[in-house]
């Protein structure tokens, strides 16, 4: 019996004829249709993950809108928002001979918050102020927090770096160098030495400038002859804007709006009422006390590392 059955087995897999022709058609259909729901599931991943990102986007926007609308407030006290109910009696009482108060013009200017200046305003500021120097600037980078902006700078086949920093009056600080007073009374320090002081990047040259406006707000600015402010100069690449140009761009009005933000943002610091912080001595130094506490300039050879505020 063992032995007939191989035999037997090897019989009946000759004789068998499958249906080929069923087999195939259901393999096809299967196949399609498992093509479908896997199309299906696709589209369908697709439509979630865009209707995530707008819900994500309209729920961002409405907390921005809501964040940024300053409730009413009022000058009673233990009251910090004035309703309409509660404004409304003193409006219309005809027969009250109380002297108007200042209340609406509080409310307005509590509304209106402090100055700010976003990322793109500080980078369109840099770029104006850049047009005029025959130096072209390019991968623009910005901070409204902080306030700074930076830009890499080419001329023809050199390329440099520029770096401003704009901080308000309580956070103002001495430069480095000889004071100078221009014809709208701020105070001007020029300093140029070497990048390194450790014998590293001995090509590098960088120039600081601190400009402190008459109302005590202080712009510094860094230049150096390297694509950025860490990087390592090519031999003989020159400062592509001399301190000069440096200087003129500080002195534009064009930084004014970058200047209340930041004299706003120091007081507020000072205040312990904000977030913003250079990291310097809260105290208020007019360019007067500067001109009187000014540090002499640093030897050449071995200059001091430059005060930079800010820099992160």
């Amino acid at each position: 019996m063992r032995d007939d059955l191989p035999h037997a087995m090897r019989e009946t897999a000759r004789k068998l004829e499958p249906d080929v022709g069923r087999l195939a058609a259901g393999g096809v259909s299967r196949g399609t249709r498992m093509r479908r729901v896997e199309r299906a599931v696709q589209v369908m991943g697709s439509v979630l993950a865009v209707a995530v990102v707008f819900a994500g986007v309209a729920l961002f926007e409405n907390r921005n809108r809501s964040g940024t609308a300053s409730p009413a407030t009022s000058n009673t006290p233990g009251n910090g928002f004035a309703t309409a109910t509660a404004t409304a009696p003193s409006a219309t009482a005809p027969t009250t001979n109380t002297p108007s108060t200042t209340a609406p013009d509080a409310t307005t200017s509590s509304s209106a918050g402090p100055p700010q200046i976003s990322a793109e305003e500080l980078d369109s500021t840099l770029k104006s102020c850049l047009s005029g120097t025959g130096v072209t600037g390019r991968d623009y980078a910005a901070a409204s927090t902080g306030i700074t902006v930076s830009a890499q700078l080419t001329d023809g086949p050199n390329v440099g770096f520029i770096a401003i920093d704009i901080a308000g009056p309580e956070a103002a600080l001495p430069g480095r160098g000889t004071p100078q007073i221009l014809t709208d009374q701020s105070v001007v320090y020029i300093s140029t030495g070497p990048g390194t002081s450790d014998g590293r990047h001995v090509d590098k040259t960088e120039l600081t400038v601190t400009l402190v406006r008459p109302d005590g707000t202080s712009l510094v600015a860094l230049e150096t002859n390297s694509p950025s402010e860490k990087n390592a100069a090519a031999p003989g690449t020159p400062l592509l804007l001399a301190a000069k140009q440096v200087i003129a761009m500080l002195d534009s009005p064009a930084w004014d709006s970058a200047a209340a933000a930041a004299s706003a943002a120091s007081a507020a610091s000072a205040q312990g009422n904000g977030s913003w912080s250079s990291g310097r001595p809260s105290s208020t130094i007019s360019p007067q006390d500067l001109l009187t506490t000014a540090s002499p300039p640093a030897p050449p050879s071995s200059p001091p590392p430059p005060f930079w505020p800010n820099r992160r």
